[in-house]
């Protein structure tokens, strides 16, 4: 198990608890967020009798629309951070939520890739950089098309840790310190939708994680 340190403070502090809503109507995902590669887009289902009335909408939540596709809101000095965000895709499309983004040549991921079938899937932590893109840790999970999941992920100076619906699944550690926004992506053929966005910062207890705040 990697353990968890604060860093010294300097240039780079934890964020505010903050969470990240679908905003109706606007040009990216919300205000909040840039829209760095691909397309997305607001997805509103309506209650018909409530749209009618012009009422509140049933639901919204982000979509990419295929290809690869990343996101990011916050600031660049962000560190030491927890980002959840509930999510799905269609079979052949991996999603994932992102740390430490800045741009789309430097970030670290949790990505989830759905299985082509009714079993299989697997959970991947990811690291991009200029050179490219590696996989840090992966494990086989059963993740199917259109089911949402919670994907909570964790990174504290070097370490990262990744969470599937409250379950540890991989964790490891990358030569730098992390520090950048927090970020949605997908890539595939296939629509990725996101929703319930959240980012609070990493509760330390003892050198190790406090559990969910």
């Amino acid at each position: 198990m990697i353990s968890l340190r604060r860093r010294a403070s300097g240039d780079f502090s934890p964020p505010q608890s903050v969470r990240l809503p679908p905003t109706e109507g606007s040009a990216g995902p919300s205000p909040s967020w840039e829209t760095l590669a691909g397309r997305w887009h607001i997805a509103i289902r309506r209650d018909a009798l409530i749209a009618r009335d012009q009422g509140p909408l049933a639901a919204a939540w982000y979509e990419s629309e295929g290809g690869d596709c990343l996101c990011a809101a916050g600031y660049p000095f962000w560190c030491d951070y927890v980002a959840e965000v509930s999510a799905q895709a269609e079979a052949g499309t991996a999603f994932g939520v992102s740390c430490s983004v800045q741009g789309t040549e430097r970030l670290v991921a949790l990505m989830l890739s759905p299985a082509q079938g009714s079993e299989g899937g697997e959970a991947r932590l990811v690291e991009t950089k200029r050179s490219g893109s590696r996989v840090l840790a992966s494990v086989p999970l059963s993740v199917r098309p259109r089911r949402w999941y919670r994907l909570r992920l964790e990174t504290c100076d070097r370490a990262i840790v990744g969470f599937v619906d409250g379950r540890r699944v991989a964790e490891c550690s990358v030569a730098a310190p992390l520090s950048g926004r927090v970020g949605l992506c997908s890539r595939g053929p296939g629509v990725a939708r996101f929703d319930d966005v959240s980012v609070q910062p990493l509760r330390l207890f003892g050198g190790v994680p406090s559990g969910k705040g």
